[in-house]
């Protein structure tokens, strides 16, 4: 199909928000609506202009985006409140989003498909005839693909289908964003069930096809992997992921990308304790930051250099590198990273018995934590400062 003009792109979008609008406004008995959507941009867009147009309707967001769902009806039950489901009207909206990310189940060390899309087309009539509410599906193609393949007796009951995108020029700027990463690090639950998902997403891109869309694609989802796998300290699979990224970044000429990988590279190796390899990988990132006079970034780097010859008991290096990171992030006033900073540089003299010069950075790195509301960091400060005044106490006595 040839695609169609930005500005046919854009008059078709338009028409179909006054069609969805005019549906929604005039319904009077619930019904179920399926909208497509090629980015997220997109997507708060079309959503956006709904609110705006519907200022009288109740609007309920349902995000199943990080839970793993077989039957729709359950997520109802499970995430709408009795009182809603007995009362609420057509008028009132619940916007569903992210059923495409459980298509995709991992049994017995296998992904497969999974029974959403069966359960749903068994359970169509409760949809239209039991939830007094007006549901929105918001989702991609390939679930809208899935759901007329798979479940045609639902698919023969749904009316409204609005399929909304984006022109390809601004496709292909920028990959495809996903969430932020789980905070707690390990094997926990709620990671395994994102890489799987991102496992998946990644089979569903045509390998052959070396568009530049499903190459940032591709990219995006192998560096979010290597950063979970990372995170759960699978560290071959991570770095596996991340040297396949760094190669597809090479096509695309994008060195952005390219310094972003090496240096993900280089805090894996450091965790490994494979100092060589982290300081390769640190050294080749500085250098296309420097290139690009990122100044943020290369602080970034001189402060992980740092930490690979501190790890190395390499001092006079470490203490150079620190002093350089402190530098470039003063440059540009990012002063956010700094804490960190000057608590590695008090590890470093506590570590050489320097107790007083340890104590003066310690403070500097207490200001800022306090300053940025850094909680975590804060609390390890301070714990350097109790040890270093208990060492201070037992070197008196």
């Amino acid at each position: 199909m040839m695609a169609l003009p930005q500005t046919d792109r854009q008059d078709r979008n338009r028409q179909q928000v006054e069609q969805l609008t005019y549906v929604l406004r005039n319904r009077h008995k619930p019904t179920v609506v399926l909208i497509t959507y090629d980015t997220p941009q997109k997507r708060g867009e079309i959503h956006q202009q709904l609110r705006e147009s519907l200022a009288g309707s109740q609007f309920n967001p349902l995000n199943l985006e990080s839970v793993s769902v077989t039957s729709l009806v359950e997520a109802f039950k499970q995430n709408l409140s009795a009182y809603f489901l007995r009362n609420a009207d057509p008028s009132c909206i619940v916007n569903v989003f992210g059923l495409e990310n459980s298509l995709i189940e991992l049994k017995n060390g296998q992904l497969q498909q999974s029974q959403l899309i069966p359960s749903m087309n068994f359970e169509r009539e409760l949809f239209f005839r039991e939830m007094p509410f007006t549901t929105i599906i918001w989702t991609d193609r390939y679930f809208l693909q899935q759901l007329g393949q798979s479940a045609p007796d639902l698919w023969g009951w749904i009316t409204y289908v609005f399929e909304f995108s984006t022109p390809e020029e601004e496709l292909d700027q920028e990959p495809l964003p996903y969430r932020e990463r789980f905070l707690k690090k390990g094997k926990i639950r709620e990671r395994q069930h994102r890489i799987d998902e991102l496992e998946a997403k990644l089979q569903q891109i045509p390998v052959d096809d070396q568009s530049e869309r499903n190459l940032r694609d591709r990219i995006s989802l192998l560096r979010l992997l290597g950063q979970e796998y990372q995170e759960q300290f699978a560290f071959d699979e991570a770095v596996q992921r991340l040297k396949i990224a760094l190669g597809l970044t090479e096509k695309l000429d994008d060195s952005y990308g390219q310094a972003n990988l090496h240096f993900l590279l280089g805090d894996c190796f450091l965790v490994r304790r494979q100092f060589r390899d982290a300081e390769q990988h640190y050294v080749h990132s500085r250098s296309i930051f420097m290139e690009m006079n990122d100044a943020s970034n290369i602080g970034r780097c001189y402060h992980q250099l740092g930490r690979v010859y501190q790890e190395q008991r390499k001092w006079n290096e470490a203490l150079a590198h620190y002093r350089q990171a402190i530098d470039w992030n003063q440059k540009t006033g990012n002063e956010f990273e700094l804490g960190s900073t000057y608590h590695h540089i008090g590890r470093v003299y506590e570590e050489q018995a320097h107790l007083t010069k340890a104590m003066d950075q310690y403070r500097i790195a207490e200001k800022y934590a306090r300053q940025f509301d850094q909680e975590y960091e804060l609390s390890v400060i301070r714990e350097s400062i109790l040890r270093v005044r208990q060492k201070q106490a037992d070197k008196v006595d």
